[in-house]
């Protein structure tokens, strides 16, 4: 038995729009986490949700500060792994639109977070 209505939410990190910064960014990230697919653009995220039989409802992206070695650590990258990460992170354009920087945590980049909510329709 189907049951009408519903409520979608998803948090998750998003790609640029731009379709070469993503794939730099897809790369960044599979290099640290070989099991990344890919991240999504947040227009990518609207449209499969609108496929699904969804209404979005509402959508935010946010910045997220991310500290770099516990992010590497996470993972057990290598040394190797390690340096190729930090070289592409003051590489343009991943310099850009990752922001890296020094601060109290040590290096720190920046990710872009989405929030997406759907509706399913009552009917």
């Amino acid at each position: 038995m189907l049951i009408p209505g519903g409520i979608f939410a998803l948090v998750d990190n998003v790609s640029p729009e731009d379709a070469d910064l993503a794939a730099r960014y897809n790369s960044f990230e599979k290099l640290r986490d070989p099991s990344h697919g890919r991240a999504l653009g947040l227009g990518e995220w609207q449209s499969l949700i609108r496929a699904a039989g969804l209404t979005p409802t509402a959508s935010e992206v946010m910045d997220q500060d991310i500290p770099f070695n516990p992010w590497v650590e996470r993972m057990r990258c290598t040394p190797t792994t390690i340096a190729r990460l930090k070289d592409l992170l003051q590489q343009e354009p991943l310099r850009a639109y990752l922001r890296p920087r020094e601060t109290e945590d040590g290096l720190t980049f920046t990710l872009r977070e989405a929030i997406l909510t759907a509706a399913k329709p009552r009917g």
